[in-house]
């Protein structure tokens, strides 16, 4: 669920940009699960680690995704276009 105001493609974009940000195995996880519908037990298995350790990459792979969701800029200040400086400043 996306937070109120916030469109589709800008949710789907912040999402992107977290899955960018993963190491690569929780990113696996995290697609295993949501896109491939895969068990634990099965990640587990083809990535060679235990479900143990796919719960907990999961978990921080959530956290990692509402972060970006709610994070007001998703964008380090240094990269906003010009023109938000001059819209926050009045």
């Amino acid at each position: 669920m996306m937070p109120e105001g916030m469109s589709r493609e800008e949710g789907i974009e912040r999402v992107k940009r977290a899955l960018r940000r993963m190491p690569y195995r929780q990113r696996e996880v995290y697609l295993a699960v949501r896109i491939d519908d895969a068990d634990y037990r099965d990640i587990a298995k083809r990535l060679g680690i235990t479900t143990k350790q796919v719960e907990r990459e999961f978990a921080a792979a959530i956290r990692q995704v509402g972060r970006a969701l709610r994070e007001r800029h998703p964008e380090p200040w240094w990269r906003w276009p010009r023109w938000i400086g001059d819209h926050i400043r009045g």
